[in-house]
């Protein structure tokens, strides 16, 4: 007959296992032969390298993602304050990113998972249905027990303790050949894991023994046993290490040495067998080179697209089955209303993917989705507001419903400003615009499509890295210890901060100021040949000033961040949190705070490339001589009326400041932020 995959013959009363060596007594009371014990290497995670590394890679990771418990109907976080205890703490010796490091092991390792749940106080007297503790149990001292009479499990062995089904949770890899049990993902290459121990233990014989393959000494006389011995033992005494290699071999008479014919180590070819041998155990688990210092042609991209990789289709499927047994055996039985899953939002390998939803995000506005259906379609991890179940046009921000849908799609021509004075016209149109009538309004229309199209540009590069740099920030506060948030110690270098604000930002900022320049040149004309030196030392200057208003960015990040964990740890106090609920709380005001950040870094990138293209024309302005500006906004109903006033005052001095106190749209040195902040305008050159 066949019993659970070995064919069992029967010869009187004896039982006869054709396959496999065990008795009737051991296969239904010690249970079947573990499938995922290797029959050639023993303990690989001690002895092979790339199987620890591999191992440790996903034990190192897991606790990025951190268990959170969920509502099945709204799914969003609930707070069930006895399911988390036993989540945060499993057992009195291990935390919850031990406990699950630990499972996560074994499971790589064996194929499977065992977690004995340890009865309660609550469960004893029926008054609920949690356990007290959770414990790991290595799968290779696990054996299980059969009944015979109805081929089911019927129990679980570990040494002399028996239990049932029930006690605990198994969760096992598919494996064809026992239904019972998980399969070691190193059991199909066995063989190549030994053949990486042999050449290690060759290796280090080799070395041990001499640097050299042996010799074989001959003699046409006849050596006594103690001759043969005292012979081997000079030798060995003299020549055998790693470090005695080459020394000068001396013969007694007699004496001939012969070579033993060994396959040198570059016949056998050991570096490209080690290859071999780890490329095949990094794919078992998916780990990526990079966490094996392996670093040939990698960049930062190339790392975190090997990471999120390593993710995906290592960690997540294996944390995949941790969650479907905990909730199926653990939070179905207590609250069936409830499940956990890990949180990945916050895994730096996913940081870039959130970029890149965010990106997907402008496209799907820019067609026509609202906020809240993008939120919820890209999972952005955003609240709901009402303001957000609109459309909102894209650059004039303007809300779009069935009152206004044909004014937006089908906008009136815009009012026609006040003629310019003939003592205003400029005397003769620039060579660049000679295709167009040399008006006033032509000019305007015409420098107003130059400059928000370069401002556009530069708008979304600014975002980018702004973007970035906050994504990275919020990283850093995210990696902070629970006890430095409690503590309210932030252990941020801002001076550091700083300056990797400017890094990022200084090369597109002082693209904007030449761009600017180049808008300059495009509308007046180069007409004088000043200093090249002297203007790129003004250049320069103003590039710094920019920047040192810029990075004040880093103050209000701080100052505005720190006041929102003060406040989340005294509401917590407050409400009588667990030391745990008041850290989960303060990371969730971190994550709230930067999740904000994506709109702020909007409003940065329209105020910094707007300003600066403005300020490069007016540093070209000014060295050519211009005598007399004049304000142009960008003609919609957004425009400030304090701007509008600007463009109302017409041509003034180029050394005079507009009635709202500026040199020029954006000009941070005089404006305030009610002035400067997300401002589209731009200002002309009047030429006598």
């Amino acid at each position: 007959m066949n019993i659970f995959g070995l064919e069992i013959r029967r010869k009187k009363t004896e039982i006869i296992p054709v396959q496999k060596s065990i008795s009737y007594g051991e296969l239904f009371s010690h249970g079947l032969p573990m499938e995922m014990g290797l029959k050639n290497v023993v303990r690989p995670y001690e002895n092979i390298a790339s199987v620890y590394k591999s191992i440790k890679a996903l034990c190192d990771n897991v606790p990025q993602a951190k268990i959170q418990i969920y509502n099945k109907a709204t799914e969003e976080e609930a707070d069930d304050p006895r399911l988390r205890l036993l989540i945060d703490s499993p057992n009195t010796r291990q935390s919850q990113s031990d406990f699950i490091q630990e499972w996560v092991g074994f499971y790589a390792l064996y194929g499977e998972g065992f977690i004995k749940k340890l009865l309660s106080i609550g469960q004893v007297t029926g008054n609920a249905n949690l356990p007290g503790a959770l414990i790991n149990l290595d799968p290779s001292k696990v054996k299980e027990q059969v009944d015979y009479s109805t081929g089911l499990l019927s129990g679980w062995r570990i040494g002399t303790m028996t239990m049932k089904p029930e006690e605990l949770i198994h969760t096992k890899d598919f494996n064809p050949y026992n239904p019972f049990r998980g399969m070691s993902p190193l059991k199909p290459i066995d063989d190549e894991v030994e053949i990486d121990q042999a050449s290690l233990t060759f290796n280090n014989a080799f070395f041990k023994n001499n640097a050299t393959p042996g010799l074989i000494l001959s003699t046409p006389d006849n050596l006594s046993k103690d001759q043969r011995e005292q012979l081997k033992a000079a030798i060995e005494a003299k020549y055998t290490s790693a470090s005695k290699a080459f020394k000068t071999l001396v013969l007694e008479k007699g004496m001939e040495p012969k070579d033993a014919g060994h396959t040198t180590h570059k016949e056998m070819d050991f570096i490209e067998q080690k290859k071999l041998m780890r490329e095949e155990i990094l794919g078992i688990w998916r780990v990526p080179k990079a966490l094996f210092n392996i670093t040939d042609d990698l960049n930062y991209a190339t790392f975190m697209g090997q990471m999120r990789i390593f993710w995906i289709y290592g960690l997540m499927p294996i944390m995949r089955k941790f969650e479907d047994s905990i909730n199926k055996q653990i939070v179905m039985p207590y609250n069936p209303n409830l499940y956990i899953a890990f949180d990945y939002k916050n895994i730096p390998a996913f940081q870039e993917d959130f970029k890149e939803r965010v990106t997907t995000a402008q496209i799907l506005s820019s067609i026509g989705f609202t906020g809240n259906e993008i939120n919820a379609m890209l999972e952005l991890g955003f609240d709901e507001t009402s303001w957000r179940d609109k459309w909102w046009a894209p650059f004039s921000m303007t809300p779009v419903d069935d009152s206004n849908i044909e004014t937006l799609t089908n906008p009136p021509e815009p009012e026609p400003l006040d003629p310019v004075p003939q003592d205003e016209q400029p005397a003769e149109a620039p060579a660049k615009m000679t295709k167009m009538d040399a008006t006033w309004e032509a000019k305007k229309a015409q420098f107003l499509k130059m400059f928000l199209k370069n401002q556009s540009f530069l708008e979304d590069k600014f975002e980018s890295k702004v973007t970035r740099y906050y994504m990275e920030l919020r990283a850093r506060y995210l990696k902070l210890p629970a006890e430095q948030l409690r503590g309210l110690f932030i252990d941020i270098n801002w001076k550091e901060q700083d300056d990797k604000l400017e890094k990022a930002i200084r090369p597109t900022m002082l693209e904007a100021i030449k761009i600017g320049v180049s808008i300059g040149e495009a509308v007046l004309g180069k007409r004088k040949h000043l200093p090249d030196e002297s203007f790129e030392h003004r250049v320069s200057s103003y590039l710094q000033i920019r920047m040192d208003k810029l990075t004040g960015l880093n103050g209000t990040v701080k100052t505005r961040l720190e006041d929102g964990l003060r406040t989340a740890l005294q509401e917590q106090i407050q409400a009588g949190a667990s030391l745990q609920g008041q850290v989960d709380a303060m990371y969730g005001a971190i994550r709230d705070f930067f999740n904000l950040s994506a709109n702020r870094a909007r409003l940065v990138a329209r105020t910094e490339s707007a300003g600066a293209v403005n300020g490069g024309s007016m540093l070209y302005y000014d060295n050519e001589g211009v005598e007399k500006k004049r304000w142009v906004t960008a003609h919609d109903e957004l425009v400030r009326s304090s701007h509008r006033a600007c463009e109302q005052e017409g041509a003034i001095s180029i050394s005079r400041q507009f009635v709202n106190g500026l040199d020029y749209p954006g000009d941070q040195a005089n404006g305030s932020a009610e002035d400067v902040c997300n401002c589209r305008c731009s200002f002309m050159p009047v030429v006598e």
